[in-house]
């Protein structure tokens, strides 16, 4: 049995990281709380347990770099494209778009 990508208890279910309805084909195990906080308003999720698990490792974006990962995606581009500009994961990339990141959340709040 895996454990849960988040908190390391037994895992039940294997999320997509990136939504399938987009895309997304990488998928993190996930116990039943933590898949529940994921999919609230108010997903307490770590973007740095995900990053230290990245094979890409940790990544630090910029402000100048979010706002272009922001204007970037709302135009339409693809997180696999904004992934590859930045070097950073797929799931970097969905957190920062989706305003899930301390800078990201100011920025998309002004």
């Amino acid at each position: 049995m895996s454990l849960c990508f988040e908190c390391g208890e037994p895992a039940v279910l294997e999320h997509h990281v990136v939504p399938f309805s987009v895309g997304g084909t990488k998928t993190v195990p996930l116990c039943a709380v933590c898949h529940k906080k994921v999919h609230s308003p108010e997903s307490t999720i770590s973007l740095g347990a995900l990053c230290r698990r990245s094979p890409r490792g940790p990544h630090k974006i910029r402000e100048s770099q979010t706002r272009e990962i922001i204007a970037m995606r709302n135009s339409g581009a693809l997180l696999k494209d904004i992934a590859t500009r930045f070097n950073i994961s797929l799931v970097h990339a969905s957190f920062v778009a989706r305003g899930k990141t301390r800078i990201s959340k100011k920025l998309l709040s002004t």
